[in-house]
């Protein structure tokens, strides 16, 4: 078992032959829409959420059934399993992106006990370590038909460097490995192997980075709320702020006050999604807002 593999089995309390690593999250979330899709199978998911899992579900002509959140904006794990009662494959972000919102533990149980036989429910944890939701990785361990992505790309602040894995039944991750390139840890750069494994032995890096940003995004979310602007409060490093116009042109309004935000969604055209930086960064967002929304 590499050092990685053990430092990933120590992290997550579950055995290493669970887990695989990859060069990010992507990569096996492509491969599970060519796994278990198809015309007769299709794909499930919230809406707004993580928009590139279902571009690859043109290649296997999978339905795409897309259901809103609820009012709470969580997964409407019902409605996703009555939208399509023969589905093969159900996506969970959770916490969700964009909205950083989280689905209850006991709703992705649900689904896992109420969905089709032989469908897999594919869940997104990205963004799990700054929120404080329960993980669904036990629920592999107990059997059922779940893969759970989890990534550096978050709180490691690795991106760039492309690490990540997948945790769940071997017989369910051998399914992912005829599409693309079969070994994928051949393709893992080092740098990120060695990266990763340092970050997973540090005991107070996640706690330590996922207060910064609690700080910052509730010192920030307070300032909206003296500002009367409306905005879906959030479990993440991101939320989604109601900007009243055009997604885009408030892209492009804060771009010129040397701000960079995030994009919209169909659903939500006049909502942004804002990320949540360091306190300098977020202190630099209040006051590009305050002069582009004219607080």
């Amino acid at each position: 078992m590499s050092l990685l593999g053990q430092a990933a089995s120590k992290r997550y309390g579950i055995a290493p032959y669970f887990i695989k690593a990859w060069s990010g999250s992507s990569d096996p979330a492509f491969r599970a829409i060519v796994a278990f899709t198809g015309p007769m199978r299709g794909l499930v998911m919230a809406d707004p959420s993580w928009e590139l899992i279902f571009q690859s579900a043109p290649l296997t002509r999978a339905p795409v059934h897309k259901v809103p959140l609820t009012q709470d904006y969580a997964h409407d794990v019902k409605s996703m399993r009555a939208a399509n009662p023969h589905a093969g494959l159900y996506f969970i972000c959770n916490p969700n992106n964009p909205t950083g919102t989280l689905t209850p533990y006991e709703d992705i149980v649900w689904l896992l006990k109420h969905k089709p036989r032989d469908a897999v429910v594919l869940v997104d944890e990205a963004y799990i370590e700054f929120s404080d939701a329960e993980s669904c990785i036990p629920l592999v361990e107990q059997g059922h038909d779940i893969i759970v992505l989890r990534t550096f790309s978050k709180i490691y602040g690795m991106a760039g460097m492309r690490l990540g894995f997948t945790i769940g039944r071997p017989d369910l991750i051998e399914r992912l490995l005829p599409y693309g390139f079969p070994d994928s840890p051949l393709f893992l750069s080092m740098n990120a192997v060695v990266a990763g494994t340092a970050s997973l032995q540090q005991n107070a890096l996640v706690p330590g980075r996922k207060e910064a940003n609690m700080l910052a995004r509730d010192e920030t979310f307070a300032f909206l709320r003296d500002h009367g602007v409306d905005y879906i409060p959030s479990d993440s490093n991101c939320f989604l702020l109601d900007v009243r116009r055009p997604g885009a042109e408030f892209v492009a309004a804060m771009a010129q006050q040397g701000i960079m935000v995030g994009r919209s969604w169909p659903i939500w055209p006049t909502r942004s999604r804002i990320t949540v930086g360091s306190a300098n960064d977020m202190a630099g967002f209040r006051h590009a807002l305050s002069a582009v929304m004219s607080l």
